[in-house]
Formats: structure tokens, sequence, C-alpha cells
């Protein structure tokens, strides 16, 4: 059986949540009755992955205290990583580097998307350090990657118009990060992509799939509306395999 690795970057301090986040990262946020990452964690499993890594900072340890109980309920083999100070979304990575497979798959820890993980996977090109995935459906965020001959040629977080949207989900080659050795954190993943766009050396996957995170109240409110079913706080039932 072939292993597939998803890192997961979940060491933001949640700040668009207020009062939510003070005691409760945001990855343990209740969304449908249930801490989130077990949405994200039972999805994972069932979709093909075997091994998860977490990258973990702020409000990590509460983070730790699932681990074991996830690693029953879903399969899934677990390491972990901590932060003393902010590094990043790129900085955590290369923190975590000593735990990474060869290659992986990199997601946000606090978003959702329907993917066939494996086939994602699959979709590296042999000549590609990385790839990332993006969408065409509508998703909150602004379009933000512009896309040419199967390469991101453009990357924006503050918005592209008619562009593409950056899933937050991406594949990388382990490889990809040993530039960013010794860089000055924090650093974010523009870090790691801005010179493969230069270099044309970062793939592209698009794809037709919506995705929730849950950076705000509001956003939590759309997803256990439109994705879970409006289940109640108080929980009502398992998860739902649709996009």
């Amino acid at each position: 059986m072939t292993s597939y690795q998803l890192v997961l970057l979940a060491g933001g301090r949640a700040t668009r949540l207020g009062a939510l986040a003070k005691d409760v990262p945001k990855v343990l946020q209740p969304v449908a009755g249930r801490p989130f990452l077990y949405h994200l964690m039972e999805h994972a499993a069932a979709g093909g992955i075997t091994d998860v890594h977490l990258c973990l900072g702020h409000l990590g340890a509460r983070v730790e205290e699932h681990v074991g109980r996830l690693a029953d309920l879903t399969g899934l083999r677990f390491t972990t990583s901590g932060e003393t100070a902010p590094a990043g979304t790129a900085g955590a990575l290369v923190g975590a580097l000593d735990q990474l497979a060869d290659t992986f798959v990199v997601g946000m820890g606090d978003t959702y998307i329907d993917l066939d993980w494996p086939a994602v996977a699959g979709r590296l090109p042999s000549t590609a350090p990385a790839m990332m995935v993006v969408t065409g459906r509508p998703s909150g965020p602004p379009p933000n990657v512009l896309v040419r001959d199967g390469l991101v040629t453009a990357y924006d977080k503050r918005g592209i118009a008619g562009a593409w949207t950056d899933t937050g989900v991406a594949v990388l080659r382990k490889e990809a990060l040993f530039p960013l050795r010794g860089h000055s954190v924090p650093c974010d993943l523009a870090s790691l992509f801005d010179p493969l766009i230069g270099r044309g050396d970062l793939a592209a996957l698009p794809v037709d799939i919506r995705f929730y995170d849950i950076g705000t109240p509001e956003r939590i409110e759309e997803i256990e509306r439109r994705h879970f079913g409006a289940l109640s706080s108080e929980g009502r039932g398992g998860r739902s395999h649709g996009g």
C-alpha cells in the first residue's frame, strides 16, 4: 500500500475569531458539534491519507491532547512539531523537515476541501518541485493565482481579477524547502512559491471544487449550514462526503 502524508499547518493565532480562540486553537473550534480537526482527519483517512504531520504553534499542547484519540478513531499515524515563536507557514515546514516525507501534501488547518488526496499527490509532474491546487469555484477569498500551460505564473494574496483561487493545498517535494533553511522567520509560503514561479517551477492543478475556511464566526456558520447540514452545536451525526 502506498503511503500518503498530509502535513497540516495548524499553528495560527486565529485573531479574527476573537474571544472564541482565546483558549481554543482554531483547528479545535467546534464545527457541527465536533472539533474541526476531527472532520479534517476523518476526511483525510477516508480519502487515502495514511500519515499526518501537524505543524503546531499557538495552544499546540491543546491539540496534542487529541492526537492519540484521533489515531484510534481514524487509523492515521501522527507526528507533530511545534514552534517557540511564530515561524510562518513556510517556516513551520522548514522546522519539521526531518519528519516530512520525500513528497507530501500540505494543507491548512482551518480549511476543508473534498479532494481525492492520492489523485492530487499523483498529479505532481516528475520535473516539478511543487504544485499548487487552485479552484475556479467561488469560495470566499478573492481569486489570486494566474495559470498558464499548467504552471502558476503569478500569485498575489491580495487578489488578481479573473484568476483562479489558491485552495491552500499544495504538493511539495521535500527538497523544495531546502533553500529556505536559514531564512529569517516568520516566512510564509509566498517565500517558497515566488522563486518557483519566477523559474517556471510551480505546477498548477486546477479543480472545480469549493473550499470552506473557519477563519471567522460567519464562515464557521457557513460551513455548518452548507456542508455539514446545519448540525446542532451538540452534534447529531458524522461527516458529510459532499463537496
